[in-house]
């Protein structure tokens, strides 16, 4: 198994000339969902698997990208990585391709797809297939993962800035590794960016009592894992998170949890603040 076995494959069939700063802008969106990709789902690699443009071909543009595991190659094949990354990638694209917004989208998410969308867009008939690549004994094999022409990619841009516009009236703010308890959980596991039907205080921002909203999956399933698991009353559990405050007309309408960092007990007097994997196994 090599760091080559395999990779995303971007073709860009035009009609016009590609304007270089947009085609630039769709590789660092990409760049950037991938970035995101491994924090979310293997944060113990973040920083060790990057991505690089093995080669961009002649006539329709077609860029290869690779992931570069280096030593996390003894953790997962490069293919797990490829193929995860793709599936995001199209979680992220289609709906606003279709018209939709999508709930759980960050403003960084929204502002990927434009980067993404806007080559495509700009041309009178253009077209892009994004492709994962795995060799195998059988020799390649090839999926596609996404495929839009001008239409979608417009309709998209559309869609996408009118989300940000949407989301511009609904302020927020972060604060981190805040004390954060339940008044009401459950063990349903819920959609990223859904009202969770669960109710939570954090006293450091208010003192009341706020619907949770479970911005990052693997908050959502660190969180999940302690509301199923613990023998303990959850009710008495602290969780160290960040958070941002959603608001409404200056009023508090949710906290949007991004990362767990610690699980204390609140009513032991030793309060010694251990880590999540310290408490619970959940690597």
């Amino acid at each position: 198994m090599t760091e080559n076995d395999a990779y995303l494959s971007i073709t860009l069939n035009m009609t016009d000339p590609i304007e270089v700063r947009n085609l630039a802008r769709l590789f660092v969106a990409i760049d950037d969902q991938f970035r995101r990709h491994i924090e979310d789902t293997h944060p113990d690699l973040k920083g060790e698997v990057k991505i690089y443009i093995r080669e961009i071909k002649s006539g329709s543009l077609i860029a290869d990208i690779i992931p570069i595991v280096g030593a996390a190659i003894l953790y997962m094949e490069a293919y797990v990585v490829v193929t995860g990354f793709a599936k995001k990638l199209k979680e992220i694209i289609a709906p606003y391709i279709a018209g939709q917004k999508k709930d759980s989208a960050s403003k960084k998410d929204i502002d990927n797809v434009v980067d993404l969308c806007k080559t495509v867009a700009h041309d009178k008939d253009g077209e892009a297939n994004i492709e994962s690549v795995r060799y195998s004994r059988d020799g390649e094999k090839r999926n596609l993962e996404i495929k839009f022409g001008t239409p979608e990619a417009r309709r998209a841009i559309a869609t996408a800035k009118a989300h940000i516009e949407e989301l511009n009236m609904t302020d927020s703010s972060e604060h981190e590794r805040v004390l954060m308890v339940f008044e009401r959980s459950s063990i349903k596991d819920i959609s990223v960016g859904k009202s969770s039907g669960e109710r939570v205080i954090i006293e450091d921002i208010d003192q009341k009592s706020r619907p949770l909203i479970y911005a990052s999956d693997l908050a959502e399933r660190q969180i999940k894992h302690v509301i199923r698991n613990s023998d303990d009353n959850i009710f008495k559990k602290g969780f160290i998170v960040d958070a941002h405050v959603q608001m409404r007309k200056e009023k508090i309408v949710a906290y949007r949890v991004t990362n767990l960092h610690q699980i204390i007990d609140i009513d032991d007097d030793d309060e010694d603040g251990s880590s999540i994997d310290e408490k619970f196994d959940m690597r």
